[in-house]
């Protein structure tokens, strides 16, 4: 797993305040900042590949000028809930978390959460602060802040041949198909399989393959469909499928609603 570094990608604007109002910035000198903030727009998480976020922070400061500290509020956004807001001292001039740590300090609706109770949508937001050696105060305007957004790469091999096998023992047979393609459709973890059922319907005398199509979100494996199959096959529901990228392991849980034969397929990468 690969650790996630990004330096210096956007440039963050910040203003001296000089009224007591909150969100008031003022510009000091000719229009010349007292200082200004980098670090990046946006740093992506991905599910079971991210095991540490870590971006450098930047300070640009005019003569006269010294920035103290820079604190950084992080907060969490999940399932359309708010996290309670984690204060960080970035005084270091880095943001630098495990993936515990990114977790750890807020809680969603009391709950710490783990990366297997995110969706795509969820993200961190981290804004930040910073203080003058005299004590004045710089917030960053709310609207430049680093985005932390959570995602999922699907890495389901599609090159060469998968072997299909059924493993619940439906009926008292099992399939096998040898010679299972999977063809990619987009860039959205679906994909198209020449065979979902592993040479099941095969042992009854009806076609090898029973083509259809699965989904991969979060590594969560579902059957979207199968409108060529002979059978009316669809997902198995209440049971997901998953991906082993360690073993290419693919497992496929379907149903024939038709005949109610639940089975799980499980295709080994040949």
């Amino acid at each position: 797993m690969k650790n996630i570094k990004y330096i210096l990608i956007a440039v963050f604007t910040v203003f001296i305040c000089t009224s007591c109002l909150e969100e008031q910035y003022d510009i000091k000198d000719n229009g010349v900042y007292a200082a200004q903030l980098y670090a990046p727009v946006k740093v992506p998480f991905f599910y079971q590949g991210t095991t540490e976020v870590t971006y450098d922070i930047d300070i640009f400061e005019n003569p006269g000028v010294s920035v103290s500290t820079i604190t950084g509020s992080k907060q969490l956004f999940a399932g359309g809930e708010e996290s309670v807001i984690a204060v960080l001292d970035l005084s270091g001039g880095q943001f630098s978390q495990t993936l515990d740590e990114l977790f750890a300090d807020v809680p969603v609706g009391g709950q710490v959460l783990t990366e297997d109770d995110l969706a795509p949508g969820d993200y961190w937001d981290v804004s930040y602060t910073m203080t003058l050696s005299d004590g004045t105060e710089l917030n960053v305007q709310s609207n430049k802040a680093t985005n932390i957004p959570f995602s999922c790469v699907s890495a389901i091999p599609t090159e060469g041949t998968w072997t299909g096998t059924t493993t619940l023992g439906a009926f008292g047979v099992i399939g096998t198909n040898p010679d299972v393609m999977i063809t990619a459709i987009d860039d959205g973890g679906n994909y198209d399989m020449s065979d979902l059922t592993g040479g099941f319907y095969d042992n009854f005398g009806f076609n090898l393959e029973q083509p259809g199509s699965i989904n991969d979100l979060c590594n969560a494996i579902t059957v979207t469909g199968a409108p060529d199959a002979q059978f009316s096959i669809v997902d198995e529901p209440g049971y997901d499928g998953s991906y082993d990228p360690a073993t290419e392991t693919l497992d496929v849980a379907w149903w024939d609603s038709g005949n109610d034969i639940h089975e799980v397929t499980t295709h080994s990468k040949n």
